[in-house]
């Protein structure tokens, strides 16, 4: 990556990739406090991680995950998005799409084994979400981000 730009549009847009929505920072390695001091809030009056990230592209700290066409972002950063986003993932779910399963994705990405995931499973085993969990089977598990039941 060379280059960070804050909400594109189709015109100004450059690049073979979009930055969507999950970031982590550790503040022991990399200052993310120290980065979050230096920069002024937006247009919209908001701290914008836009300028975090860039701060650690221009370090050569910048760590990106690209994921498959499998995943999808849904922008909820408005009243009406947010519903929109739940009604679209209810019909998802009603097909029987399994959505936002953050243990499965850990799990299919090898962030933890089957062991980890299995207990954390096991510690939600009364909820519908902890029942999906278990059934996972790491001897026929795929590579996708919604699975049918």
């Amino acid at each position: 990556m060379i280059h960070y730009l804050e909400k594109a549009s189709f015109e100004t847009y450059q690049g073979n990739a979009t930055v969507f929505g999950y970031y982590v920072s550790d503040p022991s390695r990399f200052g993310v406090v120290e980065f979050a001091k230096k920069i002024k809030p937006s247009s919209r009056g908001e701290l914008e991680i836009t300028d975090i990230n860039q701060m650690y592209l221009q370090q050569g700290s910048l760590l990106v995950e690209c994921f498959n066409k499998d995943y999808h972002w849904i922008d909820t950063g408005t009243m009406e998005s947010l519903k929109k986003a739940g009604e679209q993932i209810y019909q998802e779910q009603v097909k029987g799409y399994l959505i936002g399963y953050l243990e499965k994705i850990a799990f299919e990405n090898g962030w933890i084994n089957f062991e980890q995931l299995y207990d954390v499973a096991k510690s939600m085993d009364k909820s519908p979400y902890g029942q999906e969990l278990l059934k996972i089977n790491p001897d026929t598990w795929g590579t996708t981000r919604m699975r049918k039941r």
